[in-house]
């Protein structure tokens, strides 16, 4: 979320906020905000604790398999997620030191699955880097791969069996509602991504 939504963001923040102080810090393992002193959050819609206020700043994001014309040329393309089996998929390590499933397939028919593979990282830019360099297969957020698509670096493979997550949320404690920082964070965000203002 960083990377696709803060990233973008900074410069017209700080040239809209000069005054304002923004610390970012990117964690791969859900955190209690106001426990550990922070003012807000970006989750998946559903993963937003119920006590929060939570806002959407994009709409809903697509995973997709992807991997290097150089692996595909050396290992083929599957056809199914079946034959996932049949070929090195670079697993994601989570924050609770758990890999990240492959959800695959959209509505009734959509499926969590547990893929091989030797290689586990932690975090997506790692993750882009070895599956350019033909490592493996990736599961990644469509918008996060977005350049490496446009220029050929990587490829999706299953096409039929990528599957919709919720939209990104800012999330936040009801004491920082009317923030001036905050609020223009949320609506620079929302404006990059195609969302009118709160």
């Amino acid at each position: 979320a960083a990377h696709l939504l803060i990233a973008p963001a900074l410069p017209e923040f700080a040239e809209t906020f000069p005054d304002v102080n923004l610390g970012i810090v990117v964690e791969n393992r859900p955190i209690d905000i106001v426990a550990e002193g922070y003012d807000a959050g970006i989750r998946y819609g559903h993963l937003v604790p119920e006590d929060m206020v939570a806002v959407a700043l994009s709409g809903p994001q697509r995973w997709v398999v992807a991997g290097a014309p150089n692996y595909l040329a050396r290992h083929g393309k599957p056809d199914t997620p079946e034959d996932l089996g049949n070929h090195t998929c670079l697993q994601l390590l989570l924050g609770d030191n758990s890999r990240f499933p492959w959800e695959l397939g959209t509505g009734p028919d959509q499926k969590s699955y547990r893929v091989p593979g030797h290689i586990t990282i932690q975090d997506t830019a790692t993750t882009i880097s070895a599956a350019k360099a033909g490592l493996g297969l990736a599961y990644l957020l469509e918008s996060r791969i977005a350049e490496e698509l446009a220029n050929g670096q990587l490829e999706i493979v299953l096409e039929d069996y990528a599957s919709t997550d919720d939209p990104f949320h800012m999330y936040y404690s009801s004491r920082h509602n009317n923030h001036p920082g905050l609020r223009g964070l949320i609506n620079i965000i929302r404006k990059q991504n195609g969302l009118s203002r709160i």
